[in-house]
């Protein structure tokens, strides 16, 4: 308890005398300061470096109301701060410390002074005021302060049991003082800072910083959910577990809920509950008629049961990396309108090593990005892929599941319930997006998403999820994005790789999850599709390449219709790879250069020649001497240094990255070195004079924006902000002329759709002689894939 029966009149400086040429410099300036009427200053040096145990040792030998502790070295600035502080001091009984600076939020790993939300201010080394957060009022609560500075009007006991430097010693008793109700809060200062010190940089035992965690992370950081639902997989389920008890962050508990149909899990359970207090187990009845409903009310079974604030779900046969919500909690702590936090992510093999795998990608970004919702949502919904990533790597908010997770405008999805609990957390906030890995997704043989008849039940979601965000406008901006959308659905619906026929005819026995209801619910929704668009599909099942085919001839390039959608360039890509390098029967040797090409790459197959790849690793903007390529396959070598690869690829493919780059001509010089003879470059660029792009310049809209950096537009990407370079097709000609390289084959990405609005708008420029006819279809292409040859 508080000590309050203090002498009032009374102020103690408490100093350690160790250094005793710092202890003389804070002496001296106390000396100076102005000491309020009726008031009796006193200074209490002490020697030793147990800091909390000599505090306490004061506590009982000093009885002044007004104690304050300073880091010897402190010097004060402002001789009238005495009468400042005990003004906050009266103007409200329940603040029981003061500080010049301090946290308004304390980070999760416990260290004040690396908060973003900080407030204060105090003189730095050459008289430079150091300044956070300006403080509207006379004070402002805070977490914690900090360390060389703190003023309090009661006596709490130290906490001598657990700390023996300054720092933690300090900050502890922050919370101490708020488990007893009183305020912590950092001053004004409004005319002059308070203190000067040397540096705000502290050294603290690591031992004492665990210590810390372990003893008040529960009342400082709000309860975290990690619920794990489980079905047979013992052994996946035993490193999920061990990654989820393994967390940094210390406030958690760890719900399972087993679906198995033995006992293994539970034996694992009870052995991690002898050393974990936090684990939680519940095992299930088999009163569900097929595993997938099982899984669903497993799903929200632990979530009904579980206590957290936030919740993030673990699979079973998924890893989190053990920083992974201590990371995420920050961003709910620093902001407040962070609705949902994710991380890019790894995919691991059976075996737990990282493999990439043909459809599953992860967004790769150069630093932490926070995105407004709306970008996020059309990102998502426009997109090809879930960036935002599984259940497993996203944390959310319990106050922004509605009942059930995956619930969308209260309807609930089977297959994409991740997607739609993305879509129902960003009514409510922006989404945050973490550059580096914090979880590991696991792709094997025993994924029910390996399953056939998931497909169809994929599907059938999709086309909810698209009718549902565009009866609410969530998303959709208009009916052509809609449509748009519509189209691609069908078009992988009626793809010829799609598992079954259209008629819904096949066997139940290759399905574990085969219901006939979910097959005739897909072809009502085909049906529906089709009713739609009012028109044909855009592509046909069986002509689908016949209809848009590259023509593999010098000088001649043909127009590709819309593959997909005039804003998926990447599909286009993926496609005209595909075509290019079905005719081939050697095997050859590829360079990637970026990350976004070593993913196109790898989807697809070769059935007649092996493809060893390897990817660049250089400076963002050069090629040198210490730039390497490295094996993505078991090939040997297994790194190639770029002074050793004359003339070693048959293939180098870029996705856009000739944009990124300020001299792109310097850089296919050098990438030119390693092509064979006969070997091909292939890359792709967004077309400046696409003619919505030049609508946009003149009307004003010509501007890089953040909406950018997620868009499946093409003209939303043409403005990324890594983009510095922009090409027209002729400009394209006369850069790759000047350094001796050709053209061997174009394909126009371009829009069907936009071939009227192109034309109407062009007119008067074309009338007016601004512009000619012959450039008709380089006004309508969004963008270009190209074949180069020395």
């Amino acid at each position: 308890m508080a000590v309050t029966n203090l002498n009032e009149k009374e102020i103690c400086f408490i100093i350690n005398n160790t250094n005793f040429l710092e202890y003389e410099n804070t002496v001296s300036s106390i000396s100076r300061l102005i000491c309020p009427d009726n008031y009796k200053i006193l200074i209490h040096p002490f020697v030793g470096n147990n800091t909390a145990e000599s505090y306490n040792e004061i506590l009982q030998e000093n009885n002044a109301k007004y104690k304050i502790y300073i880091t010897a070295g402190t010097v004060f600035v402002n001789e009238n701060f005495l009468t400042e502080l005990i003004e906050i001091f009266r103007k409200n009984w329940a603040i029981g410390i003061v500080g010049a600076s301090g946290a308004s939020v304390l980070p999760t790993n416990g260290i004040g002074l690396q908060a973003i939300n900080r407030v204060g201010k105090v003189m730095i080394g050459n008289d430079n005021i150091l300044t956070w957060s300006d403080i509207k009022d006379t004070y402002q609560k805070v977490k914690v302060i900090d360390s060389y500075f703190m003023a309090t009007q009661y006596d709490i006991k130290w906490r001598e049991d657990i700390f023996v430097s300054e720092y933690f010693a300090k900050i502890s008793q922050c919370i101490e003082f708020q488990r007893q109700n009183y305020l912590v809060v950092t001053a004004q200062q409004p005319l002059k800072s308070w203190c000067k010190i040397a540096s705000v940089n502290i050294s603290y035992s690591e031992n004492e910083h665990a210590l810390f965690l372990d003893e008040y992370s529960k009342n400082i950081y709000p309860l975290v959910s990690i619920l794990i639902p489980t079905y047979n997989r013992p052994h996946f389920f035993e490193q999920a577990l061990h990654s989820a008890v393994t967390q940094s962050y210390r406030n958690t508990e760890i719900i399972v809920g087993d679906d198995s149909t033995n006992d293994d899990t539970r034996i694992i359970v009870e052995k991690y509950q002898k050393k974990y207090d936090n684990i939680f187990y519940h095992k299930n009845g088999s009163e569900y008629s097929n595993v997938s409903e099982r899984s669903y009310a497993n799903y929200n079974r632990i979530l009904h049961k579980s206590h957290g604030t936030y919740i993030n779900y673990l699979n079973d046969d998924d890893i989190f990396h053990p920083e992974k919500i201590n990371r995420m909690m920050n961003y709910y702590l620093e902001y407040d309108d962070i609705a949902l936090v994710s991380s890019h992510r790894i995919f691991i093999n059976e075996n737990g090593e990282e493999q990439i795998f043909s459809g599953y990608s992860s967004i790769e970004v150069k630093c932490d990005q926070i995105i407004d919702a709306k970008t996020a949502v059309r990102a998502l919904l426009l997109g090809t892929d879930n960036y935002i990533g599984e259940p497993t790597t996203a944390l959310l908010r319990r106050c922004d599941i509605d009942n059930n997770f995956g619930t969308f405008f209260g309807t609930s999805f089977d297959c994409i319930n991740d997607m739609a609990q993305w879509f129902e957390s960003l009514k409510h906030g922006r989404l945050a997006y973490l550059k580096d890995s914090l979880s590991y997704m696991r792709v094997h043989k025993g994924q029910k998403t390996k399953d056939n008849s998931i497909w169809f039940a994929f599907k059938n979601d999709l086309f909810k999820f698209y009718a549902l965000s565009f009866a609410h406008s969530f998303g959709f901006e208009n009916e052509e994005e809609f449509i748009r959308m519509i189209k691609i659905w069908l078009y992988i619906s009626n793809h010829k790789n799609a598992p079954f026929d259209l008629t819904g005819k096949t066997d139940p026995n290759i399905s574990l999850f085969y219901d006939k209801d979910i097959v005739d619910e897909f072809l009502k929704n085909y049906a529906k599709a089709e009713k739609i668009l009012k028109c044909n599909i855009m592509l046909q099942k069986n002509n689908a390449v016949n209809n848009n085919k590259i023509v593999e001839a010098t000088g001649k390039a043909v127009k590709l219709k819309q593959l997909l959608t005039n804003g998926s360039i990447e599909a286009n890509m993926q496609f005209f790879l595909k075509d290019f390098l079905k005719k081939r029967n050697k095997n050859c040797t590829c360079c990637c250069v970026s990350r976004q090409t070593e993913i196109l790459l790898s989807r697809l197959k070769y059935d007649k020649f092996t493809m060893k790849m390897y990817r660049l690793h250089s400076n963002v903007d050069e090629i040198d001497s210490e730039s390497i390529f490295v094996a993505l396959t078991n090939e040997k070598p297994a790194e190639v240094l770029f002074d050793q690869a004359d003339q070693i690829f048959d293939y180098i493919v870029l996705f856009d990255d000739i944009m990124h780059w300020q001299r792109p001509e310097n850089i296919l010089v050098k990438l030119k070195k390693c092509l064979k003879p006969d070997g091909i470059i292939v890359m792709n660029f967004y077309n400046v004079a696409y003619f919505r792009n030049i609508k946009n310049l003149l009307e004003g809209k010509w501007h890089y924006h953040s909406e950018a950096e997620f868009s499946t537009n093409c003209g939303s990407n043409l403005l990324l902000k890594e983009n510095v370079k922009f090409f027209t097709i002729k400009s394209m000609y006369r850069m790759l002329d000047s350094i001796d390289l050709k053209i061997k084959n174009i394909a126009y990405v371009a829009d069907a759709e936009a071939e009227t609005d192109c034309a109407v708008f062009m007119s008067p420029y074309i009338k007016a002689g601004l512009a000619s006819e012959n450039d008709m279809q380089d006004f309508g292409t969004c963008g270009y894939i190209l074949s180069i040859i020395k």
